[in-house]
Order: structure tokens, then C-alpha cells, then sequence
């Protein structure tokens, strides 16, 4: 294998332990990079990053179930609208164009992430949420997955980006449980998107193939290693990340702009 290859793969690993900590998708990382290293436009790149996320997801997840902080009633909601979402999302990206995709998109993050770092989360106990979801809280959960599952289509992102501070803000969760059901919930989401961007053909299924090798083994560990960081200095951690490429977004053209 050459080096170029095993960058590739390397760089694949680093998406996914950032993915498996912080309960994203990895697409925040990997759509600048596809977008200024591999001069992919925004099309490509964010269905092949959508195509990557869903085996990461997988194999994170693998390791949340062990560690039992994964919260399925949520899972099963959120789920459940975001896959109809992300398929209609993955057909709406080809209508819009490339730079108002890369501005939205980078508006968007920039937006979540502040609030990641700046506003204050309920989630302080260490049990987090427990018990039965009430009827509003269950359609609330429901009609955020649709939400999530347009923007994960249309943007190549897991959406991780609205449900953490949903779960955070909204439901009570802690930033563990936050972390690992929306990690969860990613791996349906991105399924449904990556079914519409390959049959628009827009996946480059090699370098795809590159990556989820590296991120699979990648968010196995970062899964694990999240539960070794504290509740606050994750949450915050997730914010500064995630601002910084969201700055990159706004501010640098890709090369087919």
C-alpha cells in the first residue's frame, strides 16, 4: 500500500475518533479537507463524507451499547424521521448551488458550535435522563429527526450538530448519553442519505472506502475514550472543534467555486 493510501487511511482514523467522542458524524472534519486537500466540490464531497459516516457510526456505537449509555427510546424517535429526512435531503443537494451550500453550511455549524461552548447545559446529574418520554417530548423527538435527516442529506454531515444541544439543552441529557445516542442515530440517517447519493452518482467510492477504514477503527476508540472526559470539558471540547471548521467554511472558496 502506498503512502498516499495510508494517509489517507490515517487521516480516515482521526475523523472517527473525533466522531466517536463527540457523538458527530465526522462530516464537520471531512468536508474541508474533501472540499481544499482532495479538491472535491461541495456535491462530492458531501455525499462521499455521508457515504464514510455510516460505518464509523456503526462502530462506535458498538462500543456505546457496552457501555450502556445510550438512551433507545430517543434512538428509536429520532430515528424513525430521520431517515425519511436525509433521503429527501440527498435529492434537494443538487438544486442548490455550490457556494450557497458551503456558506450555509458553515453559517449553520458556526451557530451550533457557539452554543456548545457559551450556553449552559441542564444535564449537571450524573444519571442524566431516565424514565418514560412524554407524547410532546416523543413528536418533538420525532420532527427533530426529520430536521436532522434534511440536513445530514443535504449537508453530508451525521447531524450530531442539532442533536447534541437537543438532547443537552431539551431533554436533560448528559454529554455522555448525548455523545452516544446521537451516534446511534447517525447510523440510520446516513444509511438513507448515502442510498440517494450513490444512485446520483455523486460518492467516490474508493476514497470513500479509504476513509471508513481508517474511521471505523478510529470511533471504536474514541467511543471509549469519551467516557474517560469529564461531562463540561467535553461539551466544550465539541464546541471549539467544531467552531474553527465551521471559520474555514465561511472563509476559504474550494476549487470548483
Amino acid at each position: 500500500m502506498n503512502k498516499k493510501k495510508l494517509g489517507v487511511i490515517g487521516f480516515g482514523t482521526a475523523v472517527g475518533v473525533f466522531g466517536g467522542m463527540f457523538g458527530l458524524g465526522g462530516g464537520v472534519i471531512m468536508i474541508p479537507v474533501l472540499l481544499y486537500v482532495f479538491k472535491k466540490d461541495i456535491h462530492a464531497a458531501a455525499a462521499t463524507s455521508l457515504a464514510v459516516i455510516g460505518p464509523m457510526a456503526v462502530s462506535g456505537t458498538i462500543g456505546n451499547i457496552f457501555s450502556g449509555t445510550i438512551v433507545w427510546p430517543a434512538f428509536l424517535l429520532l430515528s424513525a424521521g430521520s431517515i425519511a429526512g436525509a433521503y429527501s435531503g440527498a435529492h434537494m443537494s443538487k438544486t442548490v448551488p455550490r457556494d450557497v451550500l458551503r456558506k450555509m453550511l458553515g453559517v449553520f455549524v458556526l451557530l451550533i458550535a457557539l452554543s456548545m461552548i457559551f450556553v449552559p447545559s441542564r444535564a449537571q446529574a450524573v444519571s442524566g435522563f431516565s424514565g418514560s418520554i412524554s407524547l410532546l417530548a416523543g413528536l418533538v423527538m420525532f420532527f427533530s429527526g426529520l430536521a436532522v435527516g434534511v440536513f445530514s442529506g443535504l449537508f453530508g454531515l451525521g447531524g450530531g450538530v442539532i442533536m447534541n444541544p437537543l438532547m443537552l439543552f431539551g431533554f436533560g441529557f448528559t454529554a455522555h448519553q448525548t455523545v452516544a445516542t446521537s451516534l446511534a442515530v447517525i447510523v440510520p440517517t446516513s444509511l438513507s442519505g448515502t442510498i440517494k447519493q450513490f444512485r446520483q452518482g455523486n460518492i467516490d467510492l474508493k476514497l470513500a472506502g479509504l476513509l471508513a477504514a481508517g474511521a471505523c477503527a478510529g470511533s471504536f476508540a474514541g467511543a471509549n475514550l469519551k467516557d474517560h472526559i469529564n461531562n463540561n470539558y467535553l461539551k466544550v471540547l465539541l464546541g471549539i472543534a467544531v467552531s474553527l471548521i465551521a471559520l474555514t467554511m465561511l472563509l476559504k472558496r474550494s476549487k470548483h467555486e
